[in-house]
């Protein structure tokens, strides 16, 4: 059975499609945004709480969106979530922040999380360098092992 269900495009605002199957296997699941022109692949974990959600829903019809593109709702969910968990008040558009934050540290290169954040350049990315100082350091070292095999090597003069 093939189920249809609309997701908001956090890039564009625009109504994306998601389609499901009972039947399909879960890995590398594509959200495809015509307007942004671009794929996103969802995790697996998140493919299973979508699914999870869908079979909550009694009736979902073929036009209806998963979300509502209104910021107040999402504003508000976000505040409950927040109430539920007693962890520190965030904004939502931090959690967008949190996400390139984590994929940086995970080593994705910045012409890959443009890509799937939607960022036209990836120079809005660079804003983002100051969070990783060990990089420095680990440069440093990594020159240090080169500077260790050129010595070793080195030609003494006569």
């Amino acid at each position: 059975m093939k189920t249809t269900h609309f997701i908001l495009c956090p890039v564009c605002k625009n109504k994306t499609r998601l389609k499901m199957r009972e039947d399909t296997e879960l890995k590398n699941f594509p959200l495809y945004c015509p307007k942004c022109k671009r794929t996103i692949m969802l995790p697996d974990f998140l493919i299973r709480e979508l699914k999870d959600y869908f079979l909550k829903i009694e009736y979902f019809s073929e036009d209806e969106q998963i979300f509502p593109k209104c910021k107040t709702y999402f504003n508000k969910e976000m505040e409950r979530g927040i109430k539920k968990s007693k962890v520190k008040k965030i904004k939502l558009h931090a959690l967008r922040h949190s996400h390139i934050s984590l994929l940086i540290e995970m080593g994705f290169t910045p012409v890959d999380i443009a890509a799937r954040t939607g960022h036209e350049s990836i120079k809005v990315l660079m804003d983002y360098s100051h969070m990783f100082p060990n990089k420095q350091l680990d440069m440093a070292d990594k020159l240090d092992k080169e500077g260790e095999y050129s010595e070793s090597t080195k030609i003494s003069k006569l």
